[in-house]
């Protein structure tokens, strides 16, 4: 039951970020670092969905975004970790 109770909750999470996205995507342009831990965490709970889902159909896609985005986080001191991910993070978006 736990695994049905995380994959819920991970889909409540990328919802909530979904319905800020183009702010959130915005502000990754302009390098803020709340918005790029907060794309990383939707982005690496994606791809854990879709391979949980086996839905290969658009990784290539989305692990494009994943690298660019690594790459972007790295110039600026971010880690990689989606653990600095604070729903909290949203009220700002």
């Amino acid at each position: 039951m736990f695994e049905v109770v995380y994959v819920w909750d991970l889909k409540q999470q990328l919802n909530r970020i979904t319905r800020k996205l183009r702010k959130i995507e915005a502000a990754v342009e302009n390098n803020d670092n709340n918005a790029m831990v907060i794309m990383n965490f939707m982005y690496r709970g994606s791809k854990q969905l879709y391979e949980l889902d086996d839905n290969t159909i658009t990784m290539g896609s989305l692990i494009n975004k994943i690298n660019v985005l690594d790459q972007r986080m790295q110039d600026s001191g971010l880690s990689l970790s989606t653990s600095a991910y604070d729903p909290a993070m949203l009220d700002q978006f």
